[in-house]
């Protein structure tokens, strides 16, 4: 940005010159911008992921509840419309929330073999979930 005349004086009493200012955005912890849409990771826990919840998520227009449909896997995008960049004419981005499912980082040894063992059984039951990949 440039200030004409707002800057120093200029040497043996010339005029002023311009002032420039250069404007930088910092990114948003937690929040990624695309246009007027904001994009979010939102960790969910497993117990939330398999048989589905409501979860708080802060919004930079307040908190919103999202609903997490039953057997939700990581990557699914969930969309709050509405909620991402607001203009003043009065238009509104959506806010898009990415589900990350988050494993219990300290259960016991024994949660853990039974929810390997519910894992396996359902795995064998279920089809390949790499079978789509083609090389």
């Amino acid at each position: 940005m440039r200030l004409r005349g707002q800057g120093m004086p200029g040497g043996g009493g010339g005029p002023a010159g311009d002032l420039l200012l250069e404007v930088a955005i910092e990114p948003h912890p937690s929040y990624r911008r695309d246009g007027d849409t904001l994009e979010v990771t939102l960790p969910v826990s497993l117990v939330e992921a398999v048989q589905g919840a409501k979860v708080d998520l802060p919004t930079p227009w307040g908190t919103i509840a999202l609903r997490i449909p039953p057997m939700t896997s990581s990557g699914r995008k969930l969309r709050a419309a509405g909620m991402g960049v607001r203009h003043a004419n009065g238009a509104k981005g959506d806010l898009i929330a990415e589900v990350q499912v988050m494993l219990p980082a300290n259960a016991s040894p024994e949660a853990i073999a039974k929810l390997l063992d519910a894992a396996r059984e359902t795995q064998a039951a279920g089809a390949d979930p790499r079978q789509a990949l083609s090389w």
